[in-house]
């Protein structure tokens, strides 16, 4: 007989629940606990299957979630990249809400933003920029040309009294179509790329407003960009005082959403105030710019890690040998230089929080000549140096010297090495000018310190107007802040010993000076380098300065946000370059 083949679509059906039910009641109870088990092992094995297929074959990624709360001091008055002037709370902000055509990466250098590629022209006055597509403003409108055009031309409208006109004196520009533009220079002017960070701000928005009167808008709290983040909302006291500011997530920002939900940023009216809040754990963060590094040794470390960022900048003690006289003999500032101990002021008063400074240019942006040889530390070639040059010690502790009069028929002066340095009454240097005075005591050098009152903005505004700009200052104790781009020329070319020129030493050299001019129209990177370096090590060969010391940021952060990475800062601010990249919890994608 023919065997039937069953057909290969034949439906499997399944016993149903009373089934099941029904042949409970005829298996004896060994059999119950029998199938009982075998459930217990099937769900086991699941479990198991399951978990081992999550390690193998998941990956962790950051979830998209998360509110970021950072402490800062201050308030917000202008969230406006045209008016945010120096003030940091204002800047922190508008480095999340705004874009520029370039920004920073993690390392401190200059990268696209807005901006998707850019060509220099072979002279070095021509800079064509090509824009996104499609980049939209937190309204939803599409931002274009136009809107760089204008916000340039309200920087540079004097209507507007905005700090960054300086930068943008005399360049002109010229619309090629809706996303490509030029920037052209009267002179090539190789750092001309920094300028280019600024935010952009929305025509269609603040083209409405008479320029006279941008400082009143309402936009400058409640700000429309194209940053990784927008505006939400913002809450007073009924005194006016603005307690906290919130930002949300833009999620069509044009690089990618970011994974944290929220920014808020809670305002205090001092450190203390902030500590507190820090270590009762309220604060996922803490501003760089917010303590003192005296402050920051009372963070919990069991909740905050404190990151540490090297800075462009530099702390430096300026000549000025046009207040005292004895500065103008090189023996004499060779010797204070080698009295200086640098790694004692970063030992004693910086926790080791910054990093010993021998060079006009932060070695993190340059690399040190190979042909320059810093002067070492050394006390006791200093007291040789000026025992060689007619400094003697009497009976009193300080060097005196006798010289010839200046006049005829005159008997000769009997000088006495002393000198005074001022100093800003903030802590740390104050401390390091303490540790100063017993150096240069040390080998017979009479120091006094002027501490000028700097912690508030009428003492730094006063700081500025009665001794910075009319230089007075015998020896002044100072910091230079440098960007990705360093340019040597304010602080050491001769026609910026006067103010609003940063050759704080009044320092002059004609070979310096056209190198420094050469440096700036040089737009080869390895050219530009060799010629600062040929610069740098004449400076130093002028001792017009003693380069003391690095500091580092310092950004306590709670442990459980994750994706930091910075490297190198140009200023506190720039820390949120990368923040579509910080995260607070995982999850897994398979």
């Amino acid at each position: 007989m023919e065997e039937t083949q069953e057909p290969h679509n034949r439906k499997v059906s399944f016993p149903s629940w009373a089934q099941l039910r029904m042949l409970g009641k005829h298996l004896s109870a060994f059999e119950k606990k029998l199938l009982g088990l075998l459930a217990i092992v099937a769900l086991s094995s699941s479990v198991i299957f399951l978990t081992l297929y999550v390690k193998y074959y998941a990956e962790k990624v950051p979830a998209y979630t998360g509110t970021y709360v950072e402490g800062v001091v201050g308030q917000p008055q202008y969230i406006n990249p045209v008016l945010a002037d120096t003030n940091d709370v204002n800047r922190d902000i508008v480095e999340l809400v705004f874009s520029g055509l370039m920004a920073y990466d993690n390392e401190g250098k200059l990268r696209l933003d807005l901006a998707r590629d850019y060509r220099i022209s072979e002279d070095g006055k021509i800079y064509t920029f090509y824009l996104r597509e499609g980049v939209k403003w937190h309204d939803g409108e599409t931002l274009t040309v136009d809107d760089i055009i204008f916000t340039v031309k309200t920087v540079q409208d004097p209507r507007v009294k905005s700090h960054l006109a300086l930068n943008w004196q005399g360049v002109g520009m010229e619309k090629i179509n809706d996303y490509t533009l030029q920037f052209i220079l009267k002179q090539p002017y190789a750092p001309f790329l920094e300028t280019l960070t600024m935010g952009i701000l929305p025509q269609h928005i603040w083209g409405k407003i008479a320029l006279e009167n941008i400082a009143l808008s309402e936009y400058n709290l409640k700000p429309i960009g194209s940053g990784p983040f927008k505006f939400l909302d913002f809450q007073k006291e009924t005194s006016g005082r603005i307690i906290s500011y919130r930002l949300e997530q833009n999620s069509d920002y044009y690089v990618r959403r970011p994974y944290i939900n929220e920014i808020v940023f809670n305002f205090f009216d001092n450190e203390e105030k902030l500590l507190s809040a820090a270590n009762a754990g309220s604060l996922q963060g803490i501003s760089p710019s917010a303590l003192s590094i005296d402050s920051l040794k009372s963070i919990r470390g069991d909740i905050y890690y404190p990151y540490e960022i090297r800075s462009y900048n530099y702390f430096a003690l300026f000549f000025n040998k046009e207040k005292n006289s004895l500065l103008d003999d090189i023996t004499v500032r060779k010797a204070l230089l080698m009295a200086t101990n640098k790694d004692e002021m970063i030992e004693k008063t910086l926790h080791e929080h910054a990093g010993p400074a021998n060079y006009p240019i932060p070695e993190n942006l340059v690399p040190p000549p190979s042909d320059a040889t810093p002067l070492p530390y050394s006390p006791e070639k200093a007291i040789t140096l000026l025992e060689a040059n007619g400094w003697k010690l009497g009976d009193g502790p300080y060097r005196k010297k006798t010289v010839e009069p200046k006049e005829k028929n005159k008997e000769k002066e009997e000088l006495e090495l002393a000198v005074e340095v001022v100093i800003p009454d903030i802590a740390e240097l104050k401390e390091i000018g303490d540790i100063l005075k017993s150096n240069w005591e040390s080998i017979g050098v009479k120091t006094d310190i002027r501490l000028i009152t700097a912690k508030t903005k009428e003492g730094f505004q006063t700081l500025q107007q009665d001794v910075i700009r009319p230089r007075d200052y015998q020896i002044l104790l100072f910091g230079h802040a440098f960007l990705s781009q360093p340019d040597l020329f304010s602080f050491w070319y001769s026609s910026q010993k006067k103010d609003p020129g940063l050759n704080f030493s009044l320092y002059e050299n004609k070979e310096v000076d056209k190198l420094l001019e050469d440096i700036r129209k040089t737009t080869n990177d390895e050219q530009r380098t060799k010629k600062m370096q040929i610069a740098e090590k004449i400076i130093m060969d002028d001792v017009p300065a003693i380069f003391l010391y690095y500091p580092h940021y310092l950004y306590p952060v709670q442990k459980q946000i994750k994706g930091i990475n910075i490297h190198n800062l140009v200023l506190p601010p720039q820390r949120f370059d990368d923040v579509i990249n910080w995260y607070m919890a995982t999850t897994y994608s398979f």
